[in-house]
């Protein structure tokens, strides 16, 4: 596995744990730097980071943002949004 190396909005925090990946700073990028040779001077560090949950509130993270489809997640997202358009809902065929 790796930790990845995140450029973008802050809001991925709302997603994932912070200590699952590694924030690209884009006014300091000496401070990413100092990340990564930090973690490879601190091996344990490295792993705890590895051993982190990857979302960051588990399955409700997956019911929140990844529920398209009603098999994912109890399909919580793909409700709200049939539910914003008036849809009924959806009950898969067997």
């Amino acid at each position: 596995g790796c930790l990845a190396i995140y450029f973008g909005t802050d809001q991925v925090l709302d997603v994932f744990h912070e200590d699952a990946l590694i924030i690209y700073n884009r006014t300091r990028p000496q401070a990413t730097i100092e990340i990564l040779q930090y973690l490879e001077s601190h091996p344990e560090e490295y792993q705890r980071r590895m051993s982190v949950p990857i979302f960051k509130n588990g399955r409700q993270t997956i019911e929140d943002y990844f529920s398209l489809y009603p098999t994912i997640g109890n399909g919580t997202l793909n409700q709200k949004i049939r539910n914003m358009m008036g849809l009924p809902r959806y009950i898969p065929s067997s």
